[in-house]
């Protein structure tokens, strides 16, 4: 029961994981193809961002 509930909250990471990492990706292109490289450096700041809070966040969970 408690590896289901762990598999369960893996998954949901790894989902969140995805979308972000999707959203990332498509930012990137739509920035480079606008050729705004600061709001790219502003983006790069807020992806790694949420990415480690998303990341300590379920360390502290497990």
């Amino acid at each position: 029961m408690n590896f289901l509930f762990y598999f369960c909250e893996l998954n949901f990471f790894f989902n969140l994981l995805i979308k972000f990492i999707n959203l990332f990706i498509k930012n990137i292109i739509i920035l480079f193809f606008l050729n705004q490289c600061y709001k790219l450096f502003f983006f790069f700041f807020f992806f790694f961002f949420f990415f480690f809070f998303f990341f300590f966040f379920f360390l502290i969970i497990f």
